[in-house]
């Protein structure tokens, strides 16, 4: 049975519905559905230590692994510990450059630049921000080092990356688990499941779908973010606009009412590279998105033909949430396109990727 290597230097949470607790969990699955026999590191340090050292035992006496795939954290590596001190600051980093020396193809995902915006010195402070910068390259450094290939979310979002030669990198988008879900009879109905904050504004979509008759929208959003821009966001409301907190398993019966699922957000640098994980969980679900033009998420849409794309204008928005109301079996076309596409997004297809792309092998 082929063998890989599946590395991520923090525990791997298996009920967490976080975006940044998916993706770890949903690769190492993947891998294992590829028909791989995964040994995993993760865990707190020293359980990473212990299973560090188990598997150099094994690969001094013979063993042999076709290559391993890290996920990195959104902090620096040395300080993914719950208290952030650094018991052993060297040992991943360390271990992937090992594993490199000995034959041992390493590709690593490397998840966000935030970092390097300028909003991110406004939120951690200016002290913090040079320290935890200057962390962040002492990675990428070790990343240049002892890594094959360096995974992104998207190729644009390279362009940002410093020190690792761009030659090196990929795009490994999310995935997607395919569900199937019957299309609704009765009024249109776009559904909006994510955030609320400086990325995630929706004034500009409840401000349109008030003005349509004939359009519901649902919104779900954390309790705790619809409480801190209630105030902002309530006079916009309308009886035909339900905002819910919903998670997990509750969302399958929000998904069963919608037509049509949004992404639009206000345009923005990060939105030029952000590959937002709802859009491949809409995808999943069949549900064609209506997504913001000139954002990689809306030029996703457009190339797959999934969907529909609208400039940040509250009219053009007006104008196309009235064709999509009145246009039913337009929706059922870019639905069927989505159901279409999708296998080719799965995880196990993300999985199957890095195989193949570390390996040199078309079989992978």
């Amino acid at each position: 049975m082929r063998q890989m290597i599946y590395h991520v230097p923090y525990p791997i949470s298996e009920s967490s519905r976080a975006a940044s607790a998916i993706r770890p969990r949903a690769m190492r699955d993947a891998f294992i559905d590829a028909g791989y026999r995964v040994y995993e590191v993760s865990g707190d340090a020293a359980r990473r230590r212990r299973r560090i050292r188990a598997l150099m035992r094994r690969i001094a006496l013979g063993e042999t692994f076709d290559f391993c795939y890290s996920e990195s954290s959104s902090l620096p590596t040395s300080l993914t510990e719950s208290r952030h001190f650094p018991p052993h600051p060297f040992l991943d980093l360390v271990f992937l450059a090992r594993l490199r020396r000995h034959g041992i193809p390493v590709g690593l995902f490397y998840r966000d630049i935030y970092w390097r915006d300028r909003a991110y010195v406004d939120s951690v402070g200016p002290v913090a921000a040079e320290g935890m910068r200057a962390l962040y390259y002492w990675d990428l450094a070790w990343y240049r080092a002892g890594v094959d290939r360096l995974y992104l979310p998207s190729l644009a979002m390279g362009e940002v990356v410093p020190l690792v030669p761009r030659e090196r990198h990929a795009a490994l988008p999310p995935g997607l688990s395919p569900v199937d879900v019957a299309t609704p009879d009765g009024n249109l109905h776009v559904f909006y499941v994510g955030g609320l904050g400086q990325h995630y504004r929706l004034d500009l979509l409840l401000a349109a779908v008030a003005d349509v008759e004939g359009v519901e929208l649902t919104v779900c959003v954390p309790s705790e973010q619809w409480q801190a821009h209630r105030d902002d966001l309530e006079p916009l409301l309308t009886p035909r606009v339900h905002v819910v907190h919903a998670s997990g398993e509750e969302l399958e019966e929000l998904y069963a009412r919608a037509h049509v699922c949004s992404l639009v957000v206000e345009p923005s640098a990060y939105r030029d590279f952000a590959v937002p994980l709802k859009l491949f969980e809409y995808l999943g679900h069949a549900r064609p998105v209506l997504a913001t033009a000139s954002t990689l998420a809306g030029n996703m849409v457009e190339r797959e033909d999934i969907g529909w794309t609208v400039t940040y204008d509250v009219e053009h928005l007006r104008e196309t949430l009235t064709y999509l109301r009145d246009h039913p079996d337009e929706r059922a076309a870019k639905s069927a396109n989505a159901r279409r596409v999708r296998a080719s997004h799965t995880w196990q297809a993300r999985a199957h990727q890095v195989a193949r792309e570390l390996t040199g092998s078309a079989r992978a």
